[in-house]
């Protein structure tokens, strides 16, 4: 991009994802110690009650019934759903309660519950150290066309769940809503052909997203934050697969206000770690926005480290950049990544912009910042990361 190009499209960006722009359609690991670092809920404080605080949901309840269970259940205790159960919400939302587990203990379909614009089928918002999981990827709740909502919470997780064919939400996460959350969990779930941003919106604080797979989604995440230094601090996003997406995989935004530049976004000790950014740019899937795109002028402590890039070979005409990074205040850390069929694999803007050194890179164009390696060989695609446990 030249110079000018590179200006307007930064100024583009700045505001993401107005509902014009979103169509409906269709390191290693860190584990443990970094659940304890950001304040997560360990694994045991994540595991369900005892049998003697379990309160149990029959297959032919109706959902009067099942919010009446889960206001019965006491702090620490779980509400559990029985595997292999179809349940149909008829339009309605679950209120969720703080201090408890909701837990599925197989597959457990959730179908017509509320969509867009709503609370979804299960509602934690301004709830606190709640959970609401499967006991394993895979084997928990499967959203069919609705979300949870998580928006202003404190210490809640959602891990262990699937979430199928969810229409855009505009502003708020498709899937996930998640505006002023904190200390949030989001782990080992599948985000299949979920619309708008998958994961949404403004002012996060203290989140992890860890071992989620987003196959075909239109943007797994993007986040509007403001100008509180309160806000946007510890945000991972760790051993996550992208494959197949519209707009990008992960994106900020860059200014408070377009028309007077006015500086925000703030960010500090931003990690993007150990995932897979694939098969983008298909010819199902144009794309907007690169795999990474951190435009976020007021950015501290960012690093782009271990991951994995490589375009889709069926359309080549797609967006190709890799790590885009607008930085005002501190440069970017961008250490240890494969790159592989991408035409700019380091945009760079800003006074502060990327410390880049340490990458691998395949059939990419230029410049590569001294300290980087050019492959003469096509390298085999590493192995996809490992959820762990939880």
């Amino acid at each position: 991009m030249n110079d000018e190009a590179t200006k307007a499209d930064i100024s583009r960006r700045s505001l993401l994802l107005a509902c014009t722009a979103l169509p409906v359609l269709s390191v290693a690991s860190c584990g443990l110690q970094l659940q304890q670092a950001q304040g997560q809920p360990s694994s045991s404080q994540s595991a369900p009650a005892a049998a003697g605080n379990a309160v149990a949901v029959a297959p032919s309840d109706t959902i009067v019934a099942i919010q009446a269970k889960l206001n019965s259940v006491p702090t620490g205790g779980t509400l559990e759903f029985p595997a292999n159960s179809v349940f149909n919400f008829n339009g309605q939302t679950v209120r969720g309660k703080s201090g408890i587990t909701v837990l599925a203990k197989g597959p457990v379909i959730i179908n017509g519950a509320r969509g867009r614009g709503t609370a979804g089928a299960f509602d934690f918002g301004g709830l606190s150290s709640w959970t609401l999981r499967g006991r394993a990827p895979g084997q928990g709740f499967v959203f069919n066309n609705t979300l949870v909502n998580a928006d202003g919470s404190k210490q809640g997780a959602v891990g262990h769940c699937v979430f199928n064919n969810v229409a855009s939400n505009g502003f708020d996460g498709s899937a996930i809503r998640m505006t002023g959350a904190s200390f949030l969990l989001v782990i080992n779930n599948d985000f299949n052909d979920c619309q708008g941003g998958v994961l949404g919106h403004f002012d996060w604080d203290n989140i992890r997203i860890d071992g989620n797979h987003f196959t075909n989604c239109w943007q797994p995440v993007s986040i509007g934050q403001g100008d509180n230094a309160s806000r946007g601090r510890n945000i991972k996003f760790i051993n996550n697969v992208v494959d197949g997406f519209g707009r990008g995989g992960f994106e900020t935004g860059g200014t408070l206000d377009d028309t007077n530049n006015t500086p925000g976004q703030i960010f500090t000790g931003l990690v993007i770690d150990n995932n897979h950014f694939i098969n983008y740019g298909t010819a199902t899937h144009w794309v907007e926005v690169g795999p990474v795109s951190i435009v976020a002028r007021r950015q501290r402590g960012t690093k782009v480290t271990n991951n994995f890039f490589k375009r889709g070979s069926n359309n080549p005409t797609a967006w190709t950049e890799a790590i885009e990074i607008n930085s005002e205040l501190e440069p970017a850390e961008t250490i240890g990544n494969l790159i592989v069929d991408v035409a700019s694999p380091f945009p760079t803007y800003g006074r502060a912009g990327q410390n880049v050194h340490g990458n691998s890179v395949f059939n990419v164009g230029q410049p590569i910042p001294p300290g980087n390696t050019t492959l003469t060989a096509r390298p085999a695609d590493p192995a996809q990361p490992v959820r762990v446990a939880w």
